[in-house]
């Protein structure tokens, strides 16, 4: 059965009058609208320049090592990550990455990620961006319980470049207990 919870997240940051829907991502191609955590990983595999996935309201868990995210989007069609409405899509990973974004031009847009591991060692980041990642935008983003939310790191010879990180909050809801690095953005190798 489905995995999608009923529930009602407080809308952060505040949306606009009760919780109206996300401003849309101008992006041509396919709007993919996704209500389980098995269709996002599908969505996000399957992936084609200009596609809007679309996350409707509720709390979807994943678990593993880490969601590759691995299909190029282009400068004229990124590929968008999107929750439906502001404040009420939640993504809980017990994973050590989290969104291990390896492709361009990827934007990601109006999510709560959550780590939600029983150790602080197991949930390091809510987004890895590595090597050829470049052009990722991460917006209206709220990032919680991870020791790093966001890594850039270098891999087979090249950097991500151009990223942007804009209106969004990274925070603890306590102190970490790992011996892991613990910085809410680590810029260990860019272009």
């Amino acid at each position: 059965g489905p995995d999608l919870a009923a529930v009602s997240l407080p809308a952060w940051p505040p949306a606009p009058q009760g919780g109206a829907p996300a401003a849309a991502s101008p992006a041509p191609g396919r709007e993919v609208l996704v209500t389980r955590s098995a269709d996002l990983l599908r969505a996000i595999e399957t992936a084609e320049p200009g596609d809007t996935i679309t996350v409707m309201p509720g709390r979807y868990l994943f678990r593993g090592d880490s969601i590759p995210v691995q299909r190029p989007g282009t400068s004229e069609a990124p590929i968008v990550l999107r929750g439906a409405v502001a404040g009420q899509v939640q993504l809980e990973f017990q994973m050590t990455s989290g969104l291990d974004v390896q492709a361009p031009y990827w934007r990601f847009e109006d999510l709560a990620i959550r780590g939600a591991c029983t150790t602080h060692d197991e949930c390091d980041n809510a987004f890895r961006i590595v090597g050829g990642a470049h052009h990722t935008v991460l917006r209206r983003l709220q990032l919680t319980d991870f020791n790093t939310h966001v890594k850039i790191i270098g891999a087979r010879g090249q950097f991500p470049e151009a990223g942007q990180l804009l209106d969004s909050v990274l925070r603890n809801t306590r102190g970490r207990e790992t011996a892991n690095a613990g910085e809410t953005v680590d810029l260990v190798a860019a272009n």
